[in-house]
């Protein structure tokens, strides 16, 4: 599931010069890589159900200029969804 938010962060990657390309891209770079990071570090329990949605919050935190994509799971029996902390984001070697 996602959030008509991420499709609005997904169209500023949106170059007309590159077309669809662009579009492909800022998929790959904001969403596959999101989901297959997750996956590698945490796995996906069988049955849970993924939400992506857009932090907007954390853009203000940090004077991103663009708000970042993050993920959401829910747990099979569960009512509520936790939030994912992104494995590039907790091994940041910036701080």
């Amino acid at each position: 599931m996602w959030d008509g938010q991420v499709l609005d962060v997904l169209c500023l990657g949106y170059n007309v010069a590159y077309g669809a390309r662009s579009v492909k891209y800022e998929v790959e770079r904001n969403v596959v890589s999101l989901l297959s990071n997750t996956q590698q570090f945490y796995g996906f329990p069988q049955g849970a159900a993924l939400q992506l949605y857009v932090d907007y919050e954390d853009r203000k935190a940090t004077k991103s200029p663009q708000p970042e994509i993050r993920l959401r799971i829910k747990y099979k029996g569960s009512d509520e969804f936790t939030e994912i902390i992104s494995p590039l984001k907790q091994f940041d070697l910036k701080s």
